[in-house]
């Protein structure tokens, strides 16, 4: 395997809450939000 995508769990959860806080304000939510991510990848020189 030469890489991996790390998935940040806390950023996707205050992005989830902070969706939910603006539908029940009445703002319009995006059915898609993007979240960020990082990539990880193989340490050639070990």
């Amino acid at each position: 395997m030469a890489a991996t995508v790390a998935q940040k769990p806390k950023e996707m959860g205050k992005l989830a809450v902070q969706a939910t806080y603006d539908y029940f304000q009445g703002k319009k939510v995006s059915p898609n939000i993007k979240s960020p991510l990082e990539l990880v990848v193989a340490d050639k020189y070990k």
